[in-house]
């Protein structure tokens, strides 16, 4: 079954998609990351495989206000999903298997 989130997505620096404009699909075979509003035709999706996350841990913004989940990828890659809600999607990342790191309670 899939969970999907609605938030923003930074790439690398340059590469940055605010909220509500990525949808995070998540299930135990993939993570998908997608443009909404039809601007999925132009760029997208990004796909990660579960093999190929290190770990996921909750972030700060250190330029605006606001909150994300950082994905540590094997090959170097760090991407952000920005949410306003960073422990729910963390908690599903969990339950599916993928090595997310809870927020403390």
């Amino acid at each position: 079954m899939a969970k999907r989130f609605t938030g923003g997505l930074q790439l690398s620096p340059v590469q940055n998609t605010t909220q509500p404009w990525v949808e995070l699909r998540a299930t135990t075979d993939s993570l998908t990351f997608s443009l909404r509003f039809g601007f999925g035709r132009w760029w997208g999706p990004w796909i990660v495989k579960p093999g190929e996350v290190a770990k996921i841990k909750a972030t700060d913004s250190k330029f605006v206000m606001g909150s994300g989940v950082e994905f540590h990828l094997l090959d170097g890659r760090l991407w952000t999903f920005w949410t306003f809600h960073p422990g729910a999607v963390l908690h599903c990342l969990r339950q599916l298997g993928y090595p997310a790191a809870l927020p403390p309670s």
